[in-house]
């Protein structure tokens, strides 16, 4: 008789499996729970530390050129909070490439405020329907049926680009 064996490390370290929870179901993605939702190319990627002590995490700041935004400021640069990927969720972004971002204020249920955050910063990860443009094509007819698509006006500064 053939026998099958599963091995589990239970060895790790608390929080390293990364977990998904979608509320409904369907195949309309619900764009209201994104505060911020763009196409962008990604400029630059930071490891940055935050918190103190016990508490200090590790995530990267992802920065983008934006070339459409559906949600969120009109900005000609956007920048968004990931974990650093694997067990924490966190989207793996490259240089160079262009992805459709959809992040919220606070990271959602998972994350929240323990993620470190202390500024206005959005935030993306696996589970919210960030994805390269390749891979993006039905979500991106789903934005262009519900919301206005708007080429970035402003900078940082919202002033307005001559």
């Amino acid at each position: 008789m053939l026998g099958v064996v599963t091995i589990l490390s239970l060895a790790g370290r608390r929080g390293e499996a990364c977990s998904c929870f979608q509320v409904g179901g369907g195949t309309r993605i619900p764009f209201d729970q994104f505060e911020t939702v763009f196409l962008g190319t990604v400029s630059t990627v930071e490891t940055i530390e935050v918190g103190e002590g016990a508490g200090r995490l590790k995530k990267r700041l992802v920065v983008f050129t934006t070339d459409s935004v559906w949600k969120g400021p009109h900005l000609s640069a956007q920048s968004v909070y990931t974990g650093l990927g694997g067990g924490d969720c966190g989207f793996v972004f490259e240089v160079g490439r262009q992805y459709l971002v959809t992040a919220t204020e606070d990271g959602g249920p998972r994350v929240g405020q323990a993620f470190g955050k202390g500024d206005d910063t959005p935030f993306t990860d696996i589970c919210m329907w960030t994805a390269p443009v390749a891979e993006a094509g039905e979500t991106i007819r789903q934005l262009e049926r519900d919301f206005k698509r708007w080429k970035p006006r402003w900078r940082r500064s919202d002033q307005e680009w001559p």
